[in-house]
């Protein structure tokens, strides 16, 4: 999975309403709101998901990580044990015929990429953006 990181402008004065407003409230909205993000991200990436057996889109799934301390955390959007595949679909790889022990494996061809991955990240992250930030917005007016 790729490690992307977005930032968003303009969050200091809502870290400090967060962290004023308690750490279970802070961490439940923050939470709540990375969720939004990467479901949209998540929605994103399934649409675009080349579809052969089914088992890439069956696996695709989002967690959020929270820091223990609950003010800062990530979504994770992957496809879980089908992970290797996803990346032998992003980035093509060889096709390796397995031979016997003395003549080992040899390479009979190669699958092109195809990207999915990156392109749904940037297709949808300005649209995750305003989700967190919404969600964030709506977890504030309910502390208030």
């Amino acid at each position: 999975m790729a490690d992307v990181r977005a930032e968003v402008q303009g969050l200091a004065e809502l870290r400090k309403k967060l962290r004023s407003a308690g750490p279970e409230l802070a961490a439940r909205a923050l939470e709540k709101a990375l969720q939004a993000g990467g479901a949209v991200i998540e929605k994103a990436m399934r649409a675009r998901t080349p579809v052969k057996e089914g088992t890439l889109v069956a696996d695709l799934h989002t967690t959020v990580e929270m820091a223990p301390n609950g003010t800062a955390g990530r979504a994770l959007i992957g496809f879980g044990k089908e992970g290797h595949k996803a990346r032998w679909v992003e980035f093509g790889h060889r096709q390796v015929a397995h031979g016997t022990a003395e003549k080992g494996r040899r390479e009979i061809g190669h699958v092109p990429a195809h990207p999915f991955m990156r392109p749904a990240f940037e297709e949808s992250q300005a649209e995750a953006k305003d989700a967190v930030a919404k969600e964030l917005g709506n977890g504030l007016k309910e502390i208030k």
